[in-house]
């Protein structure tokens, strides 16, 4: 059974007030990256493994204007069982084993910072050489990363993460890693 931190809030859409929405991509910039992960797939219980990832980017969207932002999360599962520092919809899964850190892009329907927030249900794969390739939906909002540095890693994750604001509107950067799996529970 997954317990969930009760500091969730429900997905945004990437809408804008009037209605309109984004299908195409709408917002991007650059982005700094640390990731580690480490898992096995087990058959007899469905895979065991965790992972950690945090980013800082400062992009441009179509609505807003230029705008800094913070993407993080971490989970640990063992078979059905899990923990999450952002809420996990299902144990959260990681196969390979490693630890890389880059530069890179983004690229997002988001029309503003606002929509850019989360849960996002995120896959990552990280590769040596290339940091992380990484796909995050929200609702109909979709982020897409890449990251490229040094990596001594190999592997693919899938957990739930969130995304704030940062700088006048929002949270200080790393400010969320204190709070990592506060009030999550096996």
């Amino acid at each position: 059974m997954v317990h969930n931190s009760p500091l969730i809030e429900e997905p945004r859409r990437a809408e804008d007030t009037n209605g309109g929405s984004c299908s195409l991509v709408c917002g991007g910039g650059l982005l700094f990256s640390a990731d580690a992960l480490g898992g096995l797939p087990i058959p007899e219980i469905g895979g065991t493994g965790a992972a950690a990832k945090y980013s800082f980017g400062r992009g441009y969207f179509s609505n807003g204007p230029m705008s800094k932002f913070q993407s993080y999360g971490a989970m640990a599962a063992f078979g059905s069982h899990g923990v999450g520092s952002s809420q996990q919809g299902q144990p959260g899964t990681a196969w390979g084993l490693g630890a890389g850190v880059g530069a890179g892009f983004f690229l997002a329907n988001a029309m503003n910072m606002d929509q850019l927030s989360g849960p996002f249900d995120t896959k990552t794969f990280s590769m040596p050489g290339i940091a992380s390739v990484q796909w995050a939906t929200s609702g109909s909002t979709w982020y897409f990363s890449m990251t490229f540095g040094p990596a001594a890693e190999i592997g693919y994750s899938h957990y739930t993460t969130t995304t704030d604001p940062v700088g006048a509107r929002g949270n200080l950067p790393f400010v969320p890693f204190a709070r990592l799996f506060s009030g999550a529970t096996l």
